[in-house]
């Protein structure tokens, strides 16, 4: 199956200009005013007018990660593309801790829980 890839980044609201810059291993970086974003993957983006594209084609039950990380402090974490599955599962495990002490208890709790 082929997949196009867009990322697409509108920090700030989409107020500010987007410089996208193709570091290599170090991924696709984003200078958004308050900190580093970043798109880490295997794949080759061109990238235009602010936006990267990807093409990229994939059998039935392979996997492909692509990892967009955030940092205001430095040095940035940089993660590895293969511990993508492990940083997913802590991801997962530290939401639902944190959703767990949701203490609201209205009619729209299901939604709140959801939402959180």
């Amino acid at each position: 199956m082929t997949f196009r890839i867009r990322f697409s980044p509108r920090p700030n609201f989409a107020r500010d200009k987007v410089l996208l810059v193709d570091r290599g291993k170090l991924g696709l970086r984003l200078n958004t005013g308050h900190g580093m974003m970043a798109l880490h993957s295997g794949v080759r983006f061109e990238i235009h007018e602010g936006t990267a594209e990807a093409v990229l084609s994939l059998n039935a039950g392979e996997e492909f990660p692509l990892i967009l990380t955030y940092s205001e402090s430095s040095p940035e974490v940089m993660p590895f593309p293969g511990d993508a599955g492990k940083a997913l599962e802590r991801t997962v495990a530290w939401w639902r801790k944190w959703v767990s002490n949701n203490c609201y208890a209205g009619p729209y709790h299901a939604a709140v829980a959801r939402a959180s």
